[in-house]
């Protein structure tokens, strides 16, 4: 599980920046803890198809504006889930009285990632099992194999940057 902390400087007043993320985390999930003195906020929000992350933010005042801390846990290792969540609430801030926004509809580089999974995945599967049919065809093209394990791995990752 991966932390990523991140800052960004938002157009409103302190108290409105609370309101707005108050009711964006309610939008996205649900709050777990929110102290308008202190001006912190704690949820779990979820976006398209990925997993709950947990998220925690904290708001100060710079002149006429607001600096949000962010804090979020993901569930995978590089971190991906949290900075995209912190980006998709920072977004849904901006949007929240904008009836033609939808917050949870999942953008089509994830499903082109459940897409490209699933095909190539039974696609490497049809060709197991032929090669398991006949032994021979494994002994005699192992590199097969590597080469579309390979090729399938660089695919996903390639599909994964932005």
């Amino acid at each position: 599980m991966a932390t990523v902390k991140e800052e960004h400087k938002y157009g409103k007043g302190t108290t409105e920046a609370f309101s707005d993320l108050k009711n964006a985390i309610l939008k996205m999930g649900k709050i777990i803890n929110d102290d308008p003195g202190t001006l912190s906020i704690e949820g779990r929000v979820k976006y398209g198809l990925g997993a709950a992350t947990k998220v925690k933010a904290m708001i100060q005042r710079e002149g006429d504006e607001s600096i949000i801390s962010f804090e979020s846990k993901g569930g995978d290792i590089a971190g991906r889930a949290g900075r995209e969540n912190i980006k998709r609430l920072l977004e849904t801030m901006t949007k929240i009285d904008d009836p033609d926004f939808d917050v949870n509809k999942a953008d089509k580089q994830q499903w082109g990632r459940v897409g490209y999974f699933a095909l190539g995945g039974v696609g490497v599967l049809i060709i197991l099992l032929v090669m398991m049919m006949n032994p021979k065809v494994i002994a005699s093209n192992w590199w097969v194999v590597i080469f579309l394990a390979a090729a399938y791995y660089w695919g996903f990752t390639k599909l994964g940057k932005k």
